[in-house]
């Protein structure tokens, strides 16, 4: 639990680092995505912190894969 925490806290701060010196070059295309990944980074740290359930990036991946993934599983296997 607390290497999680840590390893977001880094997260967050190496992303503040990464939006503040792109956003001083004018580059804001990067800043914006270093803001989405803060976002996201803080939002799973407060999930953490609640003891909310936090599924696996495995999870994450196959939902955003099933409509893909189960037709061509159908079709392999001839139905």
């Amino acid at each position: 639990m607390l290497h999680v925490l840590i390893i977001v806290a880094c997260a967050i701060t190496v992303t503040i680092f990464i939006w503040r010196r792109n956003r001083d070059k004018g580059q804001v295309r990067e800043a914006s995505w270093a803001i989405v990944i803060l976002w996201g980074a803080a939002a799973l740290q407060i999930a953490i912190a609640r003891h909310l359930p936090v599924s696996l990036p495995t999870d994450w991946i196959s939902m955003l894969l099933e409509p893909i993934y189960v037709p061509i599983v159908a079709w392999l296997k001839g139905g």
